[in-house]
C-alpha cells in the first residue's frame, strides 16, 4: 500500500513537473540572443577558463604562453571593448564626464600610490579590486537574465548571499596564503588567519547550499529558465576554482580572467548589437560593425585597434613610466567605468536589452 502510493505520487509529479508543457516551455524560454550566442556566453568561456587551469596545472611551463595568449586576445581586447560604448556621439555626450574625468583621477591617484608608497600596493589593490569586477560582472549577467525571462529568482538576501559568497570565501583563502607575489609582482594581503579562512568556507558552503537549493526548486516549477540556472551555476564553478580549489593563485586566476574577458566580450558585442540594430540612422563604424552579419569584423577590428593600442603603449609610454602604473591604469579607468555604464536598473539599459 506505501508502495503504491509512492508509485502514484512519482507519477503525479512526473506529470505535473516534468511534463507539463507550461513548465517546459518556462525552462526553455529566457535566451538572450538564442541558443548559439548564449551558450557562447554561459558555457564556452566556463569550459576554456577550466581546461586552461587544468593545462597549467598539469604542466606549469605552459603558463606563461597562455597568459600571453589571454592578454594579446582576450584581456587587452575586453578592455578595448569598453570604449564602443562611446561609439557614437550619444553615448559621448550622455558620459562626457564620466569618459574624460575619470583617467585624470585614476592615473594621478595610481601615480601618487606607486610612486609614495609602492607598487606593491598597487597590486595588492588590483588583486581585491579585480575579483570584485569579475563578480559585479557576474552578478550583471544573472540580473539580466532575471529580468529577461520576467520570473527567476526572486529578490532576496538569500540569492544575494549565495552568490557572492563564493567570491568572500575565495579571498578570504587567498588572503590566507599570504603569498609574496602575484602575477610576478610583490602584493601584500589582508592579513587573514587559516582558521578564520576554513569558518568563511564553512559559512560560505551553507549559504551557496541555500542557494542551490533556490535554484533548483524555482526550475522545478519553471520559474528559472535552464539557461539561466546553468549561468548561476557556471559563476559558482568559476569562482570556486578560481580562488578556492587551486592552490597556485596565478593558475587559478588565469582561468576565472578567461573566463570574464571572453564573457565580456561576447556581451559588449550583445548590447551593441542590440543598440544598434534597430536605429537606421547608426552609420558609424561601431553600428555597421555589430550588425548580426559582422561579428568577425567586430573581432577582428577590436584586436587590431587593442594590439596597437598596447604594442605602442609598450614601446612609449611604459619605457618612461612605470609599467605597472600605466597597464593599471586602464585597468582601473576600465573599473570604474564599467560601475556605471552596465547598470541593470538604469532604464536606458533595460529598453536596450528588452528587458521587463
Amino acid at each position: 500500500m506505501h508502495f503504491d502510493n509512492r508509485v502514484t505520487w512519482t507519477k503525479r509529479l512526473s506529470v505535473t513537473t516534468f511534463s507539463n508543457p507550461h513548465i517546459e516551455s518556462k525552462r526553455s524560454a529566457g535566451w538572450l540572443d538564442g541558443p548559439t550566442f548564449d551558450l557562447s556566453l554561459v558555457v564556452a568561456p566556463l569550459i576554456v577558463g577550466l581546461i586552461s587551469v587544468a593545462v597549467v596545472s598539469a604542466q606549469p611551463n605552459l603558463f606563461i604562453p597562455i597568459l600571453l595568449a589571454d592578454l594579446w586576445l582576450l584581456g587587452y581586447h575586453h578592455v578595448i571593448s569598453t570604449f564602443t560604448r562611446f561609439g557614437d556621439a550619444e553615448a559621448r555626450r550622455e558620459h562626457r564626464t564620466l569618459l574624460l574625468a575619470t583617467p585624470v583621477v585614476v592615473v594621478a591617484s595610481v601615480a601618487a600610490i606607486g610612486y609614495g608608497i609602492g607598487f606593491w600596493v598597487i597590486s595588492s589593490i588590483y588583486l581585491y579590486w579585480q575579483a570584485w569586477h569579475y563578480a559585479r560582472q557576474s552578478w550583471g549577467v544573472h540580473r539580466v537574465y532575471q529580468r529577461k525571462s520576467e520570473t527567476g529568482l526572486p529578490d532576496s538576501w538569500r540569492t544575494t548571499a549565495g552568490f557572492y559568497a563564493v567570491l568572500v570565501w575565495g579571498l578570504a583563502v587567498r588572503s590566507a596564503q599570504s603569498p609574496d607575489l602575484f602575477l610576478g609582482v610583490e602584493i601584500r594581503t589582508v592579513p587573514v588567519p587559516p582558521v578564520v579562512a576554513t569558518a568563511i568556507g564553512v559559512v560560505a558552503l551553507g549559504f551557496m547550499g541555500l542557494h542551490a537549493f533556490d535554484v533548483g526548486k524555482a526550475w522545478l516549477r519553471g520559474g528559472i529558465s535552464s539557461v539561466h540556472a546553468t549561468y548561476l551555476a557556471t559563476h559558482q564553478m568559476i569562482f570556486f576554482v578560481g580562488y578556492v580549489a587551486v592552490a597556485n593563485i596565478n593558475f587559478g586566476w588565469l582561468g576565472i580572467n578567461i573566463w570574464h574577458n571572453a564573457q565580456y566580450i561576447a556581451f559588449v558585442w550583445y548590447f551593441n548589437h542590440r543598440r544598434y540594430s534597430s536605429n537606421t540612422d547608426a552609420s558609424h563604424t561601431v553600428a555597421r560593425l555589430s550588425r548580426r552579419r559582422n561579428p568577425t569584423l567586430y573581432l577582428t577590428a577590436c584586436l587590431l585597434i587593442c594590439w596597437a593600442a598596447y604594442y605602442l603603449l609598450n614601446s612609449t609610454i611604459a619605457t618612461v613610466v612605470a609599467p605597472i602604473v600605466v597597464f593599471q591604469t586602464i585597468n582601473f579607468t576600465h573599473y570604474v567605468w564599467d560601475s556605471f555604464l552596465w547598470k541593470v536598473r538604469r532604464k536606458p539599459m533595460q529598453q536596450t536589452l528588452g528587458l521587463s
